[in-house]
């Protein structure tokens, strides 16, 4: 009886290769180009299939500037890692215990804010954090 075949421990720790400053600009300009199909939500007219087609049209444009012929789920999760570092960067700021340095976002983080939206980052204007309420939704 033969056993199925296994990933080596090796290939599944296998990092892949950095991004580079221009395949980083690209994906920036590609992804704010399409950002109301990539982010907006779907209807009728913008379908799962219609969203997929953009971020493999993103992951072509990538790959004509790059070396690397990087994959989707490759390009997402390098979005995801771009957005995570705008969003983190408020916060950092703020830690420390001490005054807390007012540096103004820089061109880049401010494009970034752009393209993801600022309620993203800062929450919504008014809103309400429900757990500093104190009362439990399920008492």
């Amino acid at each position: 009886m033969e056993t199925p075949t296994r990933k080596r421990k090796a290939d599944k720790g296998h990092r892949n290769s950095i991004f580079t400053p221009g395949e980083i600009e690209k994906l920036k300009s590609e992804v704010e180009a399409r950002k109301s199909i990539l982010f907006g939500s779907f209807s009728s007219t913008l379908t799962k299939a219609r969203n997929n087609l953009a971020w493999k049209s993103v992951t072509s444009e990538i790959n004509k500037v790059g070396s690397k012929n990087r994959q989707v789920e490759q390009v997402k999760r390098k979005w995801e890692n771009l957005k995570s570092d705008v969003k983190g960067k408020p916060k950092m700021r703020k830690t420390g215990g001490g005054e807390a340095e007012s540096k103004l976002p820089t061109s880049d983080e401010n494009r970034m804010m752009g393209i993801i939206g600022t309620s993203s980052i800062r929450g919504i204007s008014g809103g309400i954090d429900t757990s500093m309420s104190g009362e439990s939704r399920y008492s």
